[in-house]
């Protein structure tokens, strides 16, 4: 807010999907303690296989469904916001790429402990907002 010398005309304002992959990752690298999370590729397969219920969440509110049923359709478009989301990341200077071709492993800078220092709270009760969103009806 009141900290920064750049002019409104010129800030940029991360999409609220790109908070939510942000907020899901610090839970699953810090919170978690899956401290190997090195990569988009590990992110999205972890997610995918221990973390169901996060997954379920996530598919509800990213991709405009109300199923709590996979899709090879919608597991596409979560994979697709969950890459855009870490490569704006990347962009923002949060973290840094072990190879700027691939960019998929990664390097977590100490910026990237902005996001955290934001949503600390929605961060330490992110299984309770999942949970609300996976009774929604």
């Amino acid at each position: 807010g009141g900290k920064s010398n750049i002019s409104s005309d010129f800030r940029e304002y991360l999409k609220t999907e790109y908070i939510i992959i942000g907020l899901l990752f610090f839970k699953m690298y810090k919170i978690d303690g899956n401290i190997e999370l090195d990569s988009i590729n590990e992110f999205t397969s972890l997610l995918f296989t221990e973390y169901d219920e996060e997954k379920v969440a996530l598919t509800r509110l990213l991709t405009d469904t109300n199923s709590t049923k996979t899709s090879d359709h919608n597991d596409q478009k979560l994979e697709d916001i969950i890459r855009k989301s870490f490569l704006k990341f990347g962009d923002l200077g949060w973290l840094m790429w072990e190879n700027e071709v691939d960019k998929n492993r990664f390097k977590i800078l100490p910026s990237f402990e902005r996001l955290r220092q934001m949503y600390q709270p929605q961060i330490e009760s992110i299984d309770e907002l999942i949970k609300k969103v996976n009774e929604a009806e």
